[in-house]
């Protein structure tokens, strides 16, 4: 695609927060799109033996993005855009359409579909999203700073929901074993987020969590305006941002200003994975 065109595309693509009738499409990129990180692959490696132990996927999946929505220093927010203006951009064969991350996604797309996780906009049926990212506030465990202003009031209402949905949560991990994770390469990771709090961000910050967009519309500028939104908030509050980037992702936050502070590791037996860990502080790099 020519730079014009994608300006084009670009300039009809929006961001915006998402609600709770998106979950079902952020779900069906979590689970097509995030086979292009490794990370995701090394968790959930059982999607590699039998995709349909995905529903497990779905099930908590939904529930950890609402307690997403329901946290008053989180911010969800997903990009859009014109149905008529992807079948634009979709002209011709992708150059990695035979890597076999590229498959599994199509593969996963496929399951999407037949298992009614459609990626439509819930505000415009004319309209399908793209890409999705969660910023939260992460307050550092030597630092004493007030979380910025929440986006929204933690009312009863939304609190009260939260307790629920996080009850049942813990509820059906008590009972349920699921079959979409390697137990032990997430007991792993867990450990390593641990090590990572306490090695990284001892200093409070605004943290990308997620940033995911369609794989079939990489490298058309969806990611930048998602990075961009949150990076607004963060100079806006005086916070310096953090984050682990995937391989294909590394560029984009390069880009945009970001250094390496070091690595997030987990291993497992003789397997490691190990991702680089990115902060930016100086805007004018950005």
């Amino acid at each position: 695609m020519s730079a014009m065109a994608s300006d084009t595309f670009l300039q009809r693509v929006s961001i915006r927060p998402a609600h709770k009738s998106d979950l079902t499409a952020i779900v069906a990129l979590l689970l097509t799109s995030f086979r292009q990180f490794p990370l995701f692959d090394f968790l959930y490696s059982p999607l590699n033996r039998n995709f349909d132990v995905a529903h497990d996927t779905v099930f908590f999946w939904r529930r950890r993005l609402l307690l997403d929505l329901l946290d008053p220093e989180a911010s969800v927010i997903v990009a859009e855009a014109p149905l008529n203006s992807l079948v634009s951009v979709l002209g011709g064969e992708p150059d990695d359409q035979n890597d076999p991350i590229y498959q599994k996604s199509v593969a996963a797309l496929d399951w999407t579909e037949r298992n009614g996780l459609p990626a439509r906009s819930t505000l415009s049926q004319d309209n399908c999203i793209v890409g999705f990212a969660i910023w939260r506030f992460r307050k550092g465990g030597n630092s004493d700073s007030q979380p910025m202003k929440a986006r929204h009031s933690p009312s009863c209402c939304n609190s009260l929901k939260a307790s629920m949905t996080n009850f049942e949560v813990s509820f059906w991990k008590r009972v349920y074993q699921r079959k979409d994770q390697e137990p032990t390469r997430f007991a792993a990771y867990l450990a390593a987020e641990e090590e990572l709090s306490k090695t990284h961000y001892q200093e409070s910050c605004y943290y990308l969590d997620n940033l995911c967009v369609d794989f079939r519309y990489h490298r058309l500028g969806i990611g930048t305006l998602l990075l961009k939104w949150g990076l607004e908030v963060a100079q806006k509050h005086k916070l310096w941002v953090g984050t682990e980037a995937a391989p294909k992702g590394l560029g984009l936050y390069l880009k945009h200003g970001f250094k390496q502070v070091g690595w997030f590791i987990v291993v497992v037996h003789d397997v490691e994975h190990r991702a680089p860990v990115l902060r930016l502080s100086d805007y004018s790099l950005a």
